[in-house]
């Protein structure tokens, strides 16, 4: 915890006197609620939660821990939930979608043949619109190759979506989708109606972890290389940094608030170790904090209730997206 805390002052000055403008401050880390009466859901403990922001009252568990196993990914929208998990110990050795509607058991989507058998691929990232259409992307071991995938919530054939091959990350928003593209030198931002978002004159660099706004004009995301990733906004002319960069520190899995007022993340802060000190991966960090922060770069605000959710997503209200 000393290492953590030291890591943690570090950023805070880096930002403060270091950083960009009207981005984070010091001052801004604290237990004050965001966005009141919202709901999120999230990773904690092992099981997943959901809780209303702005509330003490205890977080109620939608899902328990499976023995032996995990959880990642949670996305709600209007009652209907998906997740990732290898399924109970021994089930599957790569994640699956799984699905839970309010007052209904467990169900698996994906990730078993017409047989029971593992179907080998490796499901991440699913999210889900107002209809019932989940989409999510899969990783293939024998090819290598990335695919994103649609399916109805409640089961059926899963339908490809052209021209996904080396993209991630599927988001659909305003009626369009939106992807990440790992096939080039750097991955880039992609929507399937528009092409690249954001044009190699505004920005070369790595771009992940993609969040469109509930109409699509706006996309909040991850830039950075392999050790920092701090949040950014693009409104499809300007682009804005609302976190600063420092290594070590990979700000991620960004979200709107439904009123699109405020932007929660995962924040990851590597470790120092060794002599001369040494800032190891970011993505080592057993318990990453959650953060909200203002559209436009200020109000920073630490949200100390969910300090270790290992993922966290904002729950949608038939916003179709």
């Amino acid at each position: 915890m000393k290492t953590r805390s030291l890591v943690l002052s570090m950023i805070f000055l880096l930002a403060f006197f270091g950083g960009c403008g009207d981005h984070e401050t010091a001052t801004t880390a604290t237990n004050t609620a965001a966005t009141e009466g919202e709901k999120f859901v999230a990773v904690v403990g092992g099981d997943i939660v959901e809780g209303v922001i702005g509330e003490e009252t205890p977080l109620k568990v939608l899902v328990g821990g499976f023995p032996g196993s995990s959880f990642n990914f949670p996305a709600k929208n209007d009652g209907r939930l998906v997740f990732t998990s290898p399924g109970p110990a021994g089930d599957c050795p790569y994640p699956g979608i799984f699905t839970k509607e309010d007052g209904q058991p467990i169900k698996r989507l994906t990730g078993k043949n017409s047989d029971g058998g593992c179907d080998g691929l490796f499901y991440s990232r699913p999210t889900i619109t107002s209809e019932g259409k989940v989409f999510y992307d899969t990783h293939n071991s024998v090819d290598g190759v990335d695919r994103i995938y649609s399916i109805p919530f409640d089961g059926g054939n899963p339908t490809l979506l052209a021209g996904t091959n080396n993209a991630i990350q599927a988001t659909f928003r305003g009626g369009k989708l939106f992807y990440n593209f790992t096939g080039g030198e750097e991955p880039k931002l992609f929507s399937g109606t528009t092409g690249q978002l954001i044009p190699d004159s505004v920005s070369t660099s790595s771009q992940t972890e993609l969040a469109p706004s509930h109409d699509g004009s706006r996309i909040v995301f991850s830039l950075g290389g392999d050790n920092f990733k701090n949040l950014a906004i693009f409104d499809g002319t300007v682009l804005k940094e609302l976190t600063s960069p420092v290594t070590g520190v990979c700000d991620v899995q960004s979200d709107w608030t439904i009123n699109e007022k405020k932007i929660i993340f995962l924040r990851f802060i590597g470790a120092l170790s060794g002599t001369p000190p040494v800032i190891s991966s970011c993505f080592t960090d057993p318990s990453p904090s959650v953060f909200f922060i203002n559209a436009d770069g200020s109000g920073l605000v630490l949200v100390k209730e969910l300090e270790g959710a290992t993922s966290i997503s904002i729950v949608r209200l038939k916003l179709g997206g």
